[in-house]
């Protein structure tokens, strides 16, 4: 298998990086958490699968494109405190997590920019393991979640991704979750491009959050004709709450790195 980046356009490496783009997409993406905020937990990661289908084109849509994504977790169990104090994990387990259904409707065209929203949906596809611990919430959850996008320059653009979720059926922990995703990136020739795509993670219901800087690098080749794109992301944690309003702990990271790639299909 021979990947070659010799026939990347400018116009290639902002395909790939526009969240509106009209094609089948299949993405993966990782996110390993490397150090925690007052905790000592190790191995904790998740991965995500996301199946992108443009289902509409017209005159008064311009388009519509349903996101599914499902996830695998590796979490922290054996939690025990250490010397210091600390939550520490003896073990992880891996299972598979919640899939979410993001149905977006672009709603706002222009010349530089355009916009969507639509209803975001999470199913509790997740499993548990052999002592009973899920590796997700057990309610469905339903919400709203929107894009925007803003291209400064031919080389310069803006995003704005939010997901807004509350449970409505489930007897788990109650939940309802903000998401923000203010994300730049710059393209250079020859497919390579910095990004900044860190999420703004908040936890209404419990009243804690954490938030994140981030500056990545990613490359765009072709892979037997198609075109894909692979990046690397350290993100540092600036600002985070670690006490529910209950006064208990809830273990927030201070830093993690989020890799992944993303190979367009077709239309």
């Amino acid at each position: 298998m021979a990947a070659t980046n010799s026939s990347i356009s400018l116009e290639d490496t902002k395909r790939m990086q526009d969240p509106f783009e009209f094609s089948r997409q299949l993405d993966y993406r990782q996110f390993e958490m490397l150090d925690y905020k007052d905790a000592d937990l190790q191995d904790v990661t998740a991965y995500q699968v996301r199946y992108t289908h443009p289902v509409a084109e017209t005159r008064f849509l311009p388009e519509q494109f349903i996101r599914v994504t499902s996830a695998v977790r590796r979490i922290p169990v054996d939690i025990t405190l250490n010397s210091s104090n600390e939550p520490r994990n003896q073990n992880t387990d891996t299972g598979l997590g919640d899939t979410n259904i993001f149905d977006a409707f672009t709603l706002g065209v222009g010349t530089n920019y355009k916009w969507g929203v639509g209803p975001s949906v999470t199913f509790p596809t997740n499993q548990s393991n052999k002592d009973g611990k899920r590796f997700g919430n057990d309610n469905w959850r339903v919400g709203l979640a929107g894009i925007g996008m803003v291209r400064f320059s031919p080389r310069d653009q803006g995003i704005l991704i939010f997901n807004w979720q509350k449970d409505v059926h489930g007897d788990d922990i109650p939940v309802e979750q903000f998401n923000f995703q203010p994300a730049y990136s710059h393209s250079f020739n020859r497919g390579w491009y910095i990004l900044s795509s860190g999420i703004w993670r908040f936890d209404l219901e419990n009243e804690t959050h954490y938030i994140p800087i981030a500056l990545g690098v990613g490359k765009v080749f072709r892979f037997k004709g198609k075109l894909m794109h692979a990046f690397i992301e350290p993100q540092w944690v600036i600002d985070s709450d670690d006490k529910d309003k209950n006064g208990n702990f809830v273990p927030q990271p201070d830093f993690l790195v989020r890799l992944g790639f993303t190979l367009m299909l077709s239309r």
